[in-house]
């Protein structure tokens, strides 16, 4: 946490969350405001081709997957990621000066929101894709 959830609610910080259990946003504490992506490197990041795209978040899911504990699961559906985007997990491609800000902005981001990214990065696997995603939140998730 907060590597995978989704978004923190905004009730609970002022004890009227009147979902409880029940709600869908995160409970725990956050330090920070999620990072986003600003306009100019969202236009940055969509002018990258797919496999572009896909290879540098694939990389950088693995780290994250890494921080959280290694997990012979969790790599292997790291694995799945890759083979369903049909990009190899190597070394993400080099990036000029705006890539690199992009790059910056996307190593801050929890684990979810870049697999969101992957999800919505065109694929012919889009709903593998987003099945392993959900796979691996729910491995990684702390019980």
């Amino acid at each position: 946490h907060p590597q995978l959830c989704s978004r923190p609610c905004i009730f609970f910080v002022s004890n009227t969350c009147a979902n409880g259990d029940a709600c869908d946003f995160c409970h725990g504490l956050h330090p920070k405001r999620p990072v986003h992506l600003d306009k100019r490197n969202r236009a940055i990041f969509e002018q990258m081709s797919p496999e572009a795209r896909a290879a540098i978040l694939l990389g950088l899911i693995g780290r994250k997957v890494q921080e959280l504990g290694p997990s012979y699961r969790a790599q292997q559906l790291v694995q799945a990621l890759a083979a369903a985007v049909g990009v190899p997990l190597e070394r993400p491609p080099t990036m000029g000066k705006r890539g690199g800000m992009v790059l910056g902005a996307l190593r801050s981001m929890s684990l979810r929101p870049l697999l969101s990214f992957l999800a919505r990065t065109p694929s012919e696997n889009a709903p593998e894709v987003a099945a392993i995603s959900e796979d691996l939140v729910r491995h990684c998730r702390c019980p």
